[in-house]
């Protein structure tokens, strides 16, 4: 007997991957309040758990397994996402979320990287190409006044090379790394746990980032100063608020609701078409900065962010049919 592969909805798919993308940038705009309340870590570890107890309740409902086929495979891919995330969310403590998106959305320019070097997988001259413009557009995101470059390079190289505020340096450019971890582990899901349930993953994942923000939490909390970094980044338990509880819960649904539809976006259309919808979040980020903080992205964020658009869109399109170009 032969089973016939459901009928793709492009329009469908497009509207839930952004409808998904919208929702995580809009409550991701509220760290900006809880980190005043809170660590990343124990906030990691409240989301975390939330997040668990709607994930049982669905899966209780549905009846659903979370068992895991290859539990290492599984707790190696929700350990390198859960520190994609931990980058990007201990990133929203100093900048906007359109610039932490900036890095974490280097994810594809890191998957072909990994698949390339690693995998053996042939890559063409388009897939470089936009690998260097991805990387031109982190450069011009992650860089205080980059948008000097276009019309004073020599000025603003100098700056950039002279500078030394406390912003200089590598620093600026840790969250790419979060982009290094996710793009990992979408190789590994690829690679190791392409035969795992959703709901496996999505419990190793959640799972995995709880315990991780517990564990530091608990550890921050024991030796206090054992880091001498921002509260934010460094900060053991303190009371939740009213309001961290309130922000918190608000931040766990709207990423629970923007899984959804992102789960949806993908089971209606063809994966690598429906993943360049996944940059509509860059606009939104800032969008809804500009929208709720009144603060608009530099002319140097904004050229990043559709350099690596562009990069992304190139990557997911080339490699649509394992297309080597």
């Amino acid at each position: 007997m032969t089973t016939t592969a459901p009928a793709s909805r492009p329009l469908l798919a497009a509207g839930c991957i952004t409808l998904g993308m919208a929702s995580v940038a809009l409550v991701d705009q509220f760290i900006a309040i809880l980190k005043t309340e809170s660590s990343v870590w124990q906030f990691l570890f409240i989301r975390g758990m939330i997040m668990l107890a709607l994930l049982f309740l669905y899966a209780w409902l549905r009846g659903l397994s979370c068992r895991p086929q290859n539990a290492w495979a599984v707790l190696f891919r929700s350990t390198t996402m859960s520190l994609g995330l931990v980058v990007y969310f201990g990133a929203l403590g100093f900048v906007s979320v359109a610039t932490a998106a900036a890095g974490l959305f280097t994810s594809p320019i890191f998957v072909l990287l990994i698949s390339a070097l690693f995998l053996g997988q042939k890559v063409g001259i388009w897939r470089i190409s936009a690998v260097a413009l991805g990387f031109l557009g982190v450069t011009f995101a992650l860089t205080p006044g980059s948008e000097q470059f276009l019309s004073n390079p020599v000025a603003a190289w100098q700056s950039f090379s002279t500078s030394t505020d406390e912003g200089a340096g590598w620093v600026r450019y840790v969250p790419a790394l979060g982009g290094l971890f996710y793009g990992t582990a979408v190789v590994a899901t690829r690679q190791w746990c392409a035969k795992e349930s959703t709901m496996a993953l999505l419990y190793g994942y959640f799972g995995t980032l709880a315990v991780m923000g517990g564990v530091v939490t608990g550890v921050l909390t024991v030796f206090p100063d054992m880091l001498a970094l921002d509260p934010y980044l460094a900060g053991g338990w303190r009371a939740p608020s009213v309001t961290f509880w309130s922000w918190t819960l608000v931040q766990a649904v709207g990423s629970a609701l923007g899984i959804v539809f992102l789960t949806i976006g993908y089971q209606q259309g063809e994966a690598s078409y429906v993943a360049v919808f996944e940059y509509t979040a860059l606009i939104f980020s800032a969008l809804f900065t500009w929208m709720i903080f009144s603060e608009v992205p530099t002319a140097g964020v904004l050229i990043g962010l559709v350099l690596i658009t562009l990069g992304g869109v190139v990557i997911a399109l080339r490699s649509k049919g394992g297309q080597a170009g």
